[in-house]
């Protein structure tokens, strides 16, 4: 079964199997805040690569929402 986001409260986690649907995901949250009026705050959220195998692909890996970026994290 594919779970693609999680949530509690105001805490949200999404999960994608590719940066695409990863990049979808954040559209759909920014459509949903601009038509609910909140705010989804990019300083308290951070992205996480997780692999396979040892890949350093998250090195360049970029998300943004509402055109700030979001930080990676170890």
């Amino acid at each position: 079964m594919y779970v693609g986001v999680l949530a509690y409260a105001d805490d949200v986690t999404l999960l994608a199997p590719t940066t695409r649907a990863m990049r979808l995901q954040l559209q759909i949250c920014e459509d949903y805040a601009r038509e609910y009026r909140i705010v989804f705050n990019a300083t308290k959220t951070g992205t996480m690569f997780i692999a396979r195998r040892n890949v350093r692909i998250y090195d360049d890996l970029q998300y943004f929402i509402d055109g700030k970026r979001i930080p990676t994290v170890e």
